[in-house]
Order: structure tokens, then C-alpha cells, then sequence
């Protein structure tokens, strides 16, 4: 019998949706956090998120709520699941709701472009001392409309108080949802953070109709490629070549739920950037993730030649049949 405990989820995106599903299917109580008031209504009078994740029932020990306040009262358990790009911000707004009780699991995937820290890192660095060690990462192969279907899902979590990690797991695991425990907070997060660079780059090869072969060839260097830098910020071996690394990797660049993976086969198939992320519609982390990646290469003086043949498409324009053609061409097997 699963915790009556009530969990707070910030944000309605794909994530957090998926993530109400799952947690009410284990028999708790969830409140999401929303700022748009047309998602709260829906979610409230309807049952349904149709904005976000059509489709899918919400069962009405799902409710949702503007006010911070009454959306962490009471909870034991915060769940930020909103894009990276909005965590210093959602997290200094919460920041004065905070109190001993709460656990922070951050699910977004990413760095913060100025400082590039981890998430729990500027989750931490955002909150009263005394919190932070109450901070938990969550990371894996967690593609969102999967989670709310049911499917078989395996994800890990870190944190740097193991004494939270067992209870965490305790809410999200049941017969379709494993959880396995790691303390390599940094690993996971950079296993989240490479793959979203390199997971555009295999769209790129879908839209330009390449197949598998040479996609599957720039997964495995770009991984490597990008498994140095991760390396390099303290990242284990281990935590990458596992599932919040290389799984995650596998996940994003294949499904066709991905966003990252998506944007690639549009700009593959001659889309212009800002065209394809408004047809996406929602964040695609990937980008802002190439250029932090780009930024911190040059600064520790590590060679990122994919990453930045993925920069020149995004950001310089060029053609993605020409960037693909260059890194056949030149890229070191």
C-alpha cells in the first residue's frame, strides 16, 4: 500500500502531468502548480490536460492550483518539473514556502547558462541553507506520454542526504516504474544535459531521411565526445554508460515523442529554427543546452567537433545536409 502523503508538482507540461498520473496511480494525493489559468480549470472542472498531454484522464485525486502556498501546504514531496531555462526563478518563488518537511526532486534536464550548475546545485543555491541537502535529481530514459500510459520505465535518482533517497523511491516505484539509487548527482544530470545536444543531431538525421546507419555512428561518438566534458565537471564512468546517461541518450535520439529529436527532423527536413520550435510549441532543451556545451569546451580547451557542427545549425544557419556531409567527411572514427 503506497504513502497517503500529498505531492506538490510544479508545472503541467508533458513531465509533470505524466508524473501526476503515476503518483495518483500509487495512491497519493497530487496538487500541480500551474501558471495558466486555463490548464488549472481544465484540470479542476474536466479532469483532462488537453494542452499538454491530450488523451489522458485525470482522476480526481488530481487537482491543480495557481497559488504556491496552497500547492505546497501540507506536502511532503515538491516535484519540479518545469524547464530548466525557468528553475532560478520558479525556485526563488518558492523559496519562502519551504520548510523542514518538504523534499525537492528536480526532474528538468539541463545547466544554467551563466553559472552552469546543475539544477539541484541552483536549486540549493536558491533556498535556506539548512534545506538543501533535502534535494533530490531525478533523471533517466523518461520519455512523458509513456510514463502516463503505463509503460515500463526505468529512471535513477541522487541526492546527497541517502536518507531521503529510499522514501523518494517509495512514491515514484511500482510494478511499471523502477527506481534505482545513485550518489553521483552530477553524473546523472550531465547524462541528461549531453543528451539533449546530441539527440537533436539524430533528428537532423531522420529529416534528412539517412536512415540508421550513420545516425547510430554520431550517437556513439557524440556520447563519447560529450562523456569527456561530462567527465571533466565530475561526472562518474559509470552514471554515464548507465541509464541516466547512455539509456537517456538512446531514449531521446530514437522515440518520436521527443522534442529534441523532433526539432532535428525539422530542421533536417528545411525548416528554419524558429519555425520548428513555434511548431513543437513547447521547450526544446537542446538548445540551450548546445550552447552551454560549446561554451564550457572552449573554456576547459576540450575538442567538441559534433557539438559544434550541431552549434552551426542551430545558431550559424548552415545547411544540415552540409554539416552531416562535413562530419562523415571529417569526423574521427
Amino acid at each position: 500500500m503506497k504513502s497517503s502523503k500529498k505531492v506538490c508538482i510544479l508545472g503541467t507540461g508533458n513531465m509533470g502531468t505524466a508524473l501526476a498520473v503515476l503518483l495518483a496511480k500509487n495512491g497519493l494525493k497530487v496538487i500541480l502548480h500551474t501558471i495558466e489559468h486555463d490548464v488549472a480549470v481544465q484540470i479542476n472542472k474536466n479532469h483532462r490536460n488537453a494542452k499538454y498531454m491530450p488523451g489522458v484522464r485525470l482522476v480526481k485525486s488530481i487537482t491543480a492550483t495557481e497559488d504556491y502556498a496552497e500547492a505546497m501546504k501540507g506536502a511532503r514531496f515538491v516535484v519540479l518539473a518545469v524547464p530548466s531555462r525557468v528553475i532560478k526563478k520558479v525556485t526563488k518563488e518558492i523559496s519562502q514556502f519551504i520548510t523542514k518537511n518538504h523534499i525537492l526532486i528536480n526532474t528538468a534536464k539541463g545547466l544554467e547558462p551563466d553559472l552552469k550548475l546543475t539544477m539541484t546545485s541552483l536549486i540549493q543555491k536558491n533556498i535556506r541553507t539548512e534545506f538543501r541537502k533535502n534535494v533530490v535529481a531525478l533523471s533517466g530514459p523518461s520519455i512523458a506520454s509513456e510514463i502516463a500510459q503505463g509503460k515500463l520505465t526505468a529512471v535513477a535518482i541522487a541526492s546527497e542526504n541517502k536518507k531521503i533517497l529510499e522514501e523518494t523511491r517509495g512514491i515514484f516505484a511500482n510494478e511499471h516504474f523502477r527506481v534505482t539509487l545513485t550518489d553521483d548527482m552530477t553524473g546523472i544530470q550531465f547524462g541528461g544535459f549531453i543528451k539533449n545536444t546530441i539527440a537533436i543531431l539524430g533528428g537532423v538525421c531522420d529529416g534528412l531521411k539517412e536512415g540508421t546507419n550513420f545516425k547510430a555512428a554520431l550517437m556513439a561518438l557524440g556520447f563519447y565526445e560529450l562523456g569527456r566534458l561530462a567527465k571533466k565537471m565530475g561526472a562518474h564512468h559509470s552514471t554515464l554508460n548507465g541509464i541516466a546517461g547512455l539509456g537517456d541518450l538512446i531514449d531521446t535520439s530514437f522515440s518520436r515523442d521527443s522534442r529534441n529529436r523532433r526539432l532535428g527532423e525539422l530542421l533536417g527536413s528545411g525548416k528554419k529554427l524558429q519555425d520548428a520550435l513555434d511548431e513543437i510549441g513547447q521547450v526544446v532543451e537542446g538548445v540551450e543546452s548546445t550552447r552551454i556545451a560549446i561554451e564550457l569546451g572552449k573554456k576547459y580547451k576540450i575538442n567538441l567537433p559534433i557539438t559544434e557542427k550541431i552549434g552551426d545549425i542551430l545558431f550559424k544557419k548552415q545547411s544540415p545536409r552540409k554539416a552531416l556531409t562535413d562530419l562523415f567527411k571529417y569526423t574521427n572514427f
